[in-house]
């Protein structure tokens, strides 16, 4: 059981999306009217110097909302992959993943920590019965603690 968790949560939690950065909301004016539909593949919402702070995109993956800060690397995305399942992903300041939660359709969850060179180092998450685990990571990647314990660690976790 431990073993398919964590290899679920861990597959689950890189998605590729688009980088952006925040926005500040409150500076926004409504348009002078409302159009009936706009449609696009991607919208880049830029401040006022032109420059990307978020982007809401569709891919042949999934579709995602990312944020992005004043150095436009990504510093959090919502996602949805292409069979519906959502995630959030958040960043740190070099853009690096160092957090990631996903929700499956099979009623699977998971929140995984990874440190500053992206390793993963903890992940909490249930199975689809609801059964919790928990792992806990050292800097070489082995198992240092699981709750419950027994769990096997797969070694590598596609980027």
């Amino acid at each position: 059981m431990m073993s398919g968790i964590y290899r679920w949560l861990l597959l689950a939690m890189v998605l590729p999306v688009p980088a952006c950065t925040s926005a500040a909301w409150n500076s926004l004016t409504a348009p002078a009217g409302p159009s009936e539909v706009v449609q696009t593949r991607k919208l880049v919402v830029v401040d006022g110097n032109g420059k990307p702070v978020a982007e809401l995109g569709a891919a042949q993956e999934g579709s995602g909302l990312v944020l992005m800060d004043t150095e436009g690397k990504p510093r959090a995305a919502m996602v949805l992959t292409a069979n519906g399942e959502p995630g959030l992903k958040l960043y740190d300041a070099a853009g690096e993943v160092r957090a990631a939660l996903i929700v499956g359709n099979d009623g699977r969850a998971g929140l995984a920590l990874y440190d500053a060179r992206g390793k993963d180092r903890a992940a909490l998450a249930t199975d689809t019965e609801g059964n919790p685990a928990l792992i806990l990571l050292d800097r070489k990647g082995r198992v240092a603690a699981a709750v419950p314990s027994g769990g096997q660690h797969p070694h590598a976790r596609p980027r």
